[in-house]
């Protein structure tokens, strides 16, 4: 069996503490926090605290009730009862039986039929600012977790509220706890539009909420005469349906503004369609004027190939016509130096028939 902490809290001197004669033969531990310090109980283990904000005890006792202690509890269940609730069972015999697949148990309201009915029940008996709870309903109203749907839906009394130590909890009490500080400080307004917005596995119990086999709570009478109700569901009803008109006019604007937005949309994607024509147009152009570049560039590398040759060529040709000269120059030499040896051979001719005569002369002379 699972442990479970009772608890309670009573900030200011508005309340006597509740008795709890069950307490004393409960194994669970029972617990008030107060900042009374003269408080004193034979039923309840009283904790002195100090209120979160002293100018505000209603919600320094909210505090308590949605987030429990600074550092939680020790144990894994706990149930919270209103000072007013007396429990007639041990709550370790039926707390773990309503969590037993639930992460939060609580009872639905039985004396409002719904969330709507709920907040002109607060305006009504002047529990809150008028103003706020109205701003409150607004912005639920127009909430897409929210609306008609959720106002139609039944409220939780949140008078005997049952509740897991798991992380889905923590985070949607913490969500709760927020929406008591920005609006009405009357928890259960907020409560079910915190749970339609949390993962939080939830057991919700169909029952009068003034006795079950588990507890009792003796309800205050209703008529407390604060105003006429007629006019006070009026005031409440009358905004909404203005929100209504005002909510079925922006949907006429939505609808004209997503048929203009599709028809821009349209255009912008046929403008997109041209330039990525385009785009693939200049590509293909410019892979052309690529392969283009690409020939002239081939041209201009054979080109200067063809003019290398022909330099080479001319250079060879140049050193011909300077060897031609030379040959012509050679051989006109060559003609000057055979008409030289011929010119010698017929002087060496010419003195060689000299001598030879002159030789016959002398021997005539000598015999």
């Amino acid at each position: 069996m699972e442990d479970v902490t009772v608890y309670t809290a009573l900030i200011g001197r508005h309340e006597i503490l509740q008795p709890q004669p069950l307490a004393r033969l409960s194994k669970a531990r029972w617990v008030c926090f107060t900042d009374d310090p003269d408080l004193e109980s034979d039923d309840w283990e009283v904790v002195r605290v100090d209120p979160v904000w002293a100018p505000d005890q209603v919600r320094s006792a909210r505090r308590l009730k949605i987030l429990g202690p600074d550092g939680g509890f020790d144990t894994a269940l706990s149930l919270w009862i209103d000072n007013r609730v007396t429990l007639v069972a041990p709550p370790e015999d039926f707390v773990p039986g309503l969590l037993r697949d639930a992460d939060l148990a609580a009872f639905a309201h039985s004396f409002h039929d719904t969330l709507l009915d709920e907040f002109v029940a607060v305006a009504e008996a002047g529990l809150d600012d008028t103003a706020r709870v109205h701003e409150q309903l607004f912005h639920y109203a127009r909430s897409p977790i929210g609306g008609d749907e959720m106002l139609a839906s039944a409220p939780i009394w949140t008078g005997l509220l049952a509740r897991r130590t798991v992380e889905t909890v923590d985070v949607a009490m913490r969500r709760w706890w927020e929406h008591v500080l920005r609006y009405s400080r009357r928890d259960q307004l907020s409560l079910p539009f915190v749970l339609a917005a949390c993962d939080v596995r939830r057991n919700v119990l169909v029952g009068d909420n003034r006795a079950s086999d588990f507890h009792e709570w003796p309800r205050l009478s209703p008529q407390l005469g604060r105003s006429d109700r007629a006019s006070i569901r009026q005031l409440l009803l009358a905004p909404l349906e203005q929100l209504k008109d005002a909510t079925s006019r922006v949907a006429t604007l939505e609808h004209d503004h997503r048929r203009d937005l599709e028809r821009i949309n349209g255009e912008i994607e046929r403008a997109h369609g041209r330039a990525r024509r385009a785009e693939a147009r200049v590509e293909e152009v410019s892979n052309e004027l690529a392969e283009a570049r690409d020939v002239a560039g081939a041209q201009r590398r054979a080109a200067g190939r063809a003019r290398r040759k022909a330099e080479q060529l001319q250079e060879r040709l140049d050193s011909m016509i300077v060897t031609e000269d030379r040959l012509r120059a050679v051989e006109a030499r060559l003609r000057a130096l055979t008409q030289e040896r011929d010119a010698l051979q017929d002087r060496i001719t010419t003195i060689e028939e000299s001598r030879a005569w002159r030789t016959v002369q002398f021997l005539r002379r000598v015999r």
